[in-house]
């Protein structure tokens, strides 16, 4: 959805956008999700040509399954049958993709008499992040296809993050010419900070039978 116009029929003096989009989706692979939810909504103030202020905000949640690969014969001392790609090889309680983060802010632009330009940007971001995996391959030295040549070790690896930052943006133009010269003479300061405090964790997964999978392992 992208829907956007005038909030007075006739009247440019407030306009708005609204984006959005809703996604029920797989992928691929077996048992693997792809679903969104985002909305983006917008309102510019315009009271003459050389003003104008945007108010920008923006909303997304995602619930998806990572990437998987799967072993292929002669890899790693893997002698079980050739795997189709979309084979699972997680966890189906375990394995996820889950994030969240939206951001706030506005845009400024002002023109005066004398041809200078302010304009000021600013933004505030957040983000939460759940993923968690289990993945073929081995968490140590060992070999990551066990000696029957069908059973894989699995390595769990987990982030739990959550992270923002803030920025601001100001800037100064003056524009000059004449008949020889045109010249743009800018000047700003910009200031941002970012913070991110989270968790990550990786360790040996429980194996998975290519042959006779189970796909509800419990993961420690």
């Amino acid at each position: 959805l992208d829907i956007g116009g005038p909030v007075e029929a006739d009247n440019n003096l407030w306009t708005y956008r609204f984006t959005g989009l809703v996604r029920n989706g797989g992928t691929q692979i077996d048992y693997t999700r792809n679903d969104r939810i985002y909305v983006a909504p917008a309102l510019t103030w315009q009271p003459d040509d050389g003003t104008s202020l945007t108010i920008l905000a923006n909303y997304q949640s995602d619930r998806m399954m990572p990437g998987y690969s799967v072993p292929v014969p002669g890899m790693s001392g893997y002698t079980g049958p050739d795997v189709s790609r979309d084979f699972f090889t997680g966890s189906r309680g375990f394995d996820r993709f889950d994030a969240r983060h939206g951001s706030l802010g506005y845009q400024f632009s002002h023109e005066t008499d004398n041809n200078w330009t302010i304009r000021q940007n600013v933004r505030y971001a957040r983000q939460e992040t759940d993923y968690r995996q289990l993945y073929f391959g081995d968490y140590d030295s060992s070999k990551a296809v066990l000696p029957d040549g069908h059973t894989i070790a699995r390595t769990a690896y987990t982030v739990n993050e959550t992270a923002w930052m803030f920025n601001i943006d100001n800037q100064a133009q003056y524009d000059a010419s004449n008949d020889v010269i045109e010249n743009k003479f800018l000047v700003g300061l910009d200031y941002s900070r970012w913070n991110v405090d989270g968790v990550n964790r990786y360790g040996p997964g429980p194996n998975l039978d290519i042959l006779d999978p189970d796909f509800s392992a419990r993961v420690r």
